[in-house]
């Protein structure tokens, strides 16, 4: 009776430790979860053959679109918003910086552009001059 009343102890303290990681885990990714979803500013810009530049406010950092590459996956007369689906070169520069060469990818978040995340929405080759989609949220810092 004694040894059945010991490992009914140890199962419940089993079940309690593993319980009391799982809350542990559930308050450590609500907390990351908090800290990567700022309320950022973030803007979302048009870019065309025609208007290609964009400066963003409050900055003198200027994004160019250049071109669509791989237009084996996003051909003229298509409009391409899924991720991974299309990738476009675009040009970044600031101040005292030469422009530099930047390949993007439908979708997918790039954080290494002068403290901005830049992200390509849509790619809209339907019209005679293409177009991208781009959204620009300033990265936080803590």
């Amino acid at each position: 009776m004694k040894k059945m009343a010991i490992k009914y102890h140890q199962q419940v303290l089993s079940y309690g430790i593993t319980l009391g990681a799982f809350l542990i885990l559930i308050i450590l990714s609500m907390a990351c979860s908090e800290t990567l979803d700022h309320d950022a500013p973030q803007e979302q810009y048009i870019l065309t053959e025609d208007s290609p530049i964009v400066v963003l406010p409050d900055s003198e950092i200027q994004v160019q679109f250049i071109e669509v590459f791989n237009e084996s996956q996003c051909k003229k007369g298509s409009s391409c918003n899924i991720t991974g689906k299309g990738k476009v070169m675009i040009g970044i520069s600031g101040p005292g910086l030469m422009p530099f060469p930047t390949e993007l990818t439908v979708g997918i978040v790039s954080n290494a552009l002068l403290g901005y995340s830049v992200t390509i929405d849509k790619i809209d080759r339907t019209k005679s001059l293409d177009a991208v989609t781009v959204t620009i949220r300033e990265n936080q810092t803590e």
